[in-house]
């Protein structure tokens, strides 16, 4: 829904077009790991208030349980390793291997809980850009068969269960 009082843009994250010292706050939700950071850093600087603060934040893996979590590896996680850009290991380490030109403020340990029955989860694991490629290049049946895999760890697909994904946070103040 647009609001009359925001302004709404698409811009490069490493050029922006807003003022010197514009912002208190700049976010970066699930997409830090795809910046260059030699121009990006620098533009945060720059548009980032003295004292303002640059929060950042992405999820990693999903978890259910034990015998869920041990099919998907098996039977996606693995199939699919090839196919992840590099760039997401960033995201996987938690940010720590991002060097950030911040004074660091403690982030507190988040978990995001989804609950999802069997189709929601497996629609959201399709979702996944290595997933994607991985069918485009070798096709659906590894997919095909990690369903049924999990079809027999699941119980009744239609049954919902909790699925937990960390969320890796660095907050720092400028």
């Amino acid at each position: 829904m647009l609001k009359d009082n925001i302004y709404y843009t698409v811009q490069s994250a490493e050029q922006t077009n807003f003022q010197d010292n514009y912002f208190d706050l700049i976010t970066v939700a699930q997409a830090i790991h795809w910046f260059d950071y030699e121009k990006f850093w620098p533009e945060v600087k720059r548009v980032l208030k003295r004292d303002g603060v640059f929060a950042a934040w992405g999820y990693d893996w999903c978890r259910v349980n034990s015998e869920v979590d041990e099919t998907i590896n098996d039977h996606i996680l693995k199939v699919i390793a090839p196919h992840w850009a590099p760039q997401n290991q960033l995201v996987w380490n938690g940010y720590k291997d991002i060097d950030f030109p911040f004074q660091k403020i403690p982030a507190p340990k988040i978990e995001m809980k989804q609950h999802w029955n069997l189709t929601q989860l497996l629609n959201y694991m399709s979702t996944w850009s290595a997933t994607r490629l991985c069918i485009k290049s070798i096709g659906p049946e590894f997919f095909e068969v990690a369903t049924d895999k999990l079809n027999a760890v699941w119980g009744d697909i239609e049954m919902v269960k909790e699925v937990k994904m960390d969320v890796h946070i660095y907050v720092g103040r400028n």
